[in-house]
């Protein structure tokens, strides 16, 4: 996560900054603000609410909302209080924070963490599609053209990944490759997870099956109707990212965020190999732009303006790619 400075907000308004370190009991809190200076007067910095810090600066007030809900009854302990120009930086003392999100302020993170469940995973679509004939009636559709590409009802069954690298780690777990039961996933032990038959498996952010209502071109997969690219062909299996599909149930939509993409992306190669510094690419109008990104922490909790991150990634970026890294 970074913090981004809006040059369309009036000087008066401020923007801040709220992180979470669990480790330390502590949140630190950086404001910035036209009317700080390193001579301004701290009048009082106060609990408004367990979860929001009131701060006054002159004869400005700042209601800061924090990642955390503060212990009830807990008197704040103000640390590392730094005045900069048009900066102000502090630590308050917390114990046992716990989490607080509501719909108004989730963010994509939240659809992985604060209910436990993946977006779009077999409990996900059992929870919020109909059920016909003992059967979840839903269809992935291209997210250009709407057209349909899975349609639930020509899948016998759908199968979650029973983790991103459980097919590497079986060489490590078992001596003996083990038995494959009926009707489920099967694994050619080449590092490939395979659906068997009209069976699909669902992973972070891709659905794996063998067939769809789309076309391959030069080993991509693409919407038969409007060309759109829809993932890839792993051999013989087509692999299809969320993305680029939306879920369409009787007159909902939903629609998968680019952005749960990427971090389901870097969580995965964080989780496989410890790397922490990427190349990611992107075309955008036809124009191919590379960042050079540098993953900082995992798990953070941080709040700015009335949004709330929960379990995020706090990265750090460059438009100039390094040559080092792994390329995503």
């Amino acid at each position: 996560m970074r913090k981004i400075k809006n040059h369309n907000l009036l000087s008066v308004l401020a923007m801040y900054l709220a992180e979470e370190f669990s480790n330390l009991n502590s949140i630190s809190i950086s404001i910035e603000n036209d009317q700080i200076t390193p001579s301004c007067a701290i009048k009082s910095i106060k609990i408004k609410s367990r979860g929001s810090v009131q701060v006054f600066i002159n004869e400005y007030m700042e209601d800061v909302i924090l990642p955390v809900d503060l212990k009830e009854g807990n008197e704040i302990r103000i640390k590392n209080l730094n005045k900069r120009q048009s900066s102000l930086t502090f630590s308050i003392h917390t114990v046992n924070g716990t989490q607080k999100i509501d719909e108004s302020t989730m963010s994509f993170m939240d659809g992985i963490y604060n209910s436990g469940i993946q977006r779009w995973s077999c409990k996900d679509l059992q929870q919020k599609t109909p059920k016909r004939e003992n059967k979840n009636d839903f269809k992935f559709c291209c997210i250009k053209c709407s057209s349909p590409i899975i349609d639930s009802s020509n899948i016998n069954m759908f199968y979650d990944m029973p983790s991103e690298f459980w097919s590497e780690m079986m060489e490590f777990w078992h001596c003996h490759k083990p038995d494959i039961r009926k009707n489920e996933f099967s694994k050619n032990y080449n590092g490939n997870l395979k659906p068997k038959g009209n069976d699909a498996i669902i992973g972070s952010y891709y659905v794996l099956v063998n067939s769809s209502a789309s076309e391959i071109q030069d080993s991509q997969v693409t919407c038969a109707q409007c060309n759109h690219v829809l993932g890839s062909l792993m051999e013989d299996t087509q692999k299809l990212l969320k993305w680029n599909l939306k879920l369409i149930t009787d007159a909902k939509v939903d629609a998968y965020p680019p952005s749960l993409h990427l971090y389901n992306l870097l969580m995965n190669e964080v989780n496989l190999s410890a790397t922490r510094k990427f190349i990611i690419s992107s075309k955008y109008n036809d124009e191919i732009r590379s960042f050079y990104v540098w993953v900082l922490n995992i798990g953070i909790n941080a709040s700015f303006g009335s949004t709330i991150i929960n379990r995020g990634i706090k990265v750090a970026y460059n438009t100039t790619p390094s040559t080092s890294g792994i390329e995503v």
